[in-house]
């Protein structure tokens, strides 16, 4: 049950230059999770008004005068790397209560799709082996989409409603539903049939994936010692439930009891207002309302300067020519340059508009395609396995259970291994990585739908384990990887394929399996 939600926003992390790909050495990226200062030199400062209010948000369009971005020129695929300008590690100065917070707010964004997850053998024994692949079609074909309409339309519903009360609308709303259909879920059960899961799972999805959209917008105003928390955060609620499970009991006897189904619907639920109530403590709180007052501000200064530049018609100036190169015709991101001086005009949605666009489409993928073939590559394998869990014969029914819980914690164990210095530095290695990647996939079907490999449940378990420490791993190497390939000027165009190369990906292994699934 791999939340792909959490894998697109930590994509969008990295493509925005805020992850753990800027930081090159184990201590830097350390220093940024503990706020000490790292066991090497200490770096320069950073530059006056570059604090946490005023840093851009990382779902917006990278700034081309940012130095953190301009100074990262394209490259060619494999080609070497040079080290990126980077903010400073540990010296973000959050205070503990705002972790926290952070923490709270990243597991309550998770905990109501994972509690989905880790019910998965109660489920196999109510539904049958295909009802992994129904809820994992049923949640992720809604949130990925709305996920990313989420994230392009925060910019408008603020500019109406101002940062704060928007982002207290949506959250609210969105994280109120996909709780209260959790805690609720005890009360529908016994009526529900299979359409109940199959339901609450579309709901988690669509507003789930609004609500994604939103605290992930909220927290790239925040510094880079934030994200990295919030992104580890989500990949904690599987521990906590495994914890829950193992106090109850969860697995002692099956099928559980309805005490322990209870406790465990209802501990997802309140995790989920849980962290309703730490984002908003963080959305109200002090640094929360100066973040937003200075991002209306913002909004208010291009809202007025982008008026004065566009004329009774709507025609917008789009560009200048270059004084140090005029006979250019293309840019570093592939657009047309102007050949004479002076504002370039182009009528939005016109057809020079939409040449422009397809030419830096076309000039991102030929740099960073290899990164987006990687990405479809490990999405695409760890969705078609975690969709089978309910469908491995065994005669432990608490299987499915097991095997969402290890692919969990060894996905975390993945991503904890960047935190080392990086094995994987081109994007050639990283499609050799994703190829050595591939090999689990045809073992565990082999595994699950013929006796050739023999039924042995420890074999399906480490399978499973190996799969999703590589998984891990590798998604965050795409993420980091494709994120130095290309230029500032490349990157609103790199962030769009990498959204479509999720979407592919998850249609693709949807497809496969429920091909798979009515043919075996």
């Amino acid at each position: 049950m791999t939340d792909l939600c959490a894998e697109l926003m930590h994509a969008q992390l990295e493509m925005d230059r805020k992850g753990f790909g800027e930081l090159l050495s184990r201590e830097e990226r350390v220093a940024v999770l503990t706020g000490l200062p790292p066991g090497v030199a200490a770096p320069a400062a950073e530059p006056p008004g570059d604090d946490s209010v005023t840093k851009e948000n990382p779902l917006a369009p990278a700034s081309a005068t940012s130095a953190s971005t301009s100074s990262a020129g394209a490259q060619g695929i494999g080609a070497a790397e040079s080290p990126p300008a980077k903010e400073p590690p540990g010296n973000d100065q959050l205070t503990m209560l705002e972790l926290a917070l952070w923490l709270a707010a990243a597991v309550g964004q998770m905990s109501p799709w994972t509690a989905m997850g880790a019910f998965a053998s109660a489920f196999k024994a109510a539904h049958g082996g295909s009802i992994l692949l129904e809820l994992n079609t049923a949640y992720f074909v809604p949130a990925l989409p709305t996920l990313m309409f989420s994230m392009a339309m925060v910019p408008f519903i603020d500019r109406w409603l101002g940062h704060q009360r928007g982002f207290a609308l949506r959250v609210i709303v969105c994280q109120a539903i996909i709780s209260g259909s959790v805690m609720l879920f005890p009360s529908y059960a016994a009526q529900g049939g299979k359409a109940l899961p199959i339901a609450v799972s579309v709901v988690i999805g669509i507003f789930g994936g609004l609500g994604y959209g939103s605290i992930f917008a909220f927290n790239g105003f925040w510094p880079t010692r934030a994200a990295a928390v919030f992104s580890l955060g989500l990949f904690l609620p599987g521990f906590l439930f495994i914890a829950l499970h193992a106090i109850v009991g969860f697995e002692a006897t099956f099928p559980p009891t309805k005490e322990n189904k209870d406790a465990h619907w209802y501990f997802g639920g309140a995790a989920g207002f849980l962290g309703l109530a730490a984002f908003l403590g963080l959305l109200f709180g002090p640094r929360g309302t100066a973040i937003c007052a200075e991002k209306d501000a913002q909004a208010a200064a291009r809202a007025s300067a982008g008026s004065a530049k566009r004329d009774s018609a709507g025609v917008e100036l789009i560009g200048m020519s270059e004084a140090s190169d005029p006979e250019a015709t293309l840019s570093s991101s592939g657009a047309p340059k102007h050949e004479t001086g002076g504002p370039r005009i182009v009528r939005k949605g016109s057809a020079a508009d939409r040449e422009n666009r397809n030419i830096a489409l076309r000039a991102a993928w030929n740099v960073v395609w290899p990164s987006l073939l990687s990405i479809f590559i490990s999405i695409f394998a760890i969705v078609c396995i975690t969709s089978f869990f309910t469908a491995a014969p065994s005669p432990n029914p608490s299987l499915p259970a097991t095997l969402f819980f290890v692919k969990n914690g060894c996905d975390f164990l993945g991503k904890a291994l960047t935190l080392l210095p990086p094995l994987i530095r081109s994007q050639w290695q990283l499609v050799l990585a994703s190829a050595v990647r591939f090999v689990p996939l045809p073992l565990f079907f082999l595994h699950v739908f013929t006796p050739v490999l023999g039924r042995n449940d420890v074999f399906l378990i480490a399978l499973v384990a190996a799969s999703a420490v590589i998984s891990g791993y590798l998604n965050t190497s795409c993420f980091q990887i494709a994120a130095k390939t290309v230029n500032a000027e490349q990157r609103p165009a790199a962030k769009l394929l990498v959204n479509l190369s999720f979407q592919t990906s998850l249609l693709a292994s949807i497809a496969l399996s429920f091909t798979i699934m009515a043919t075996a």
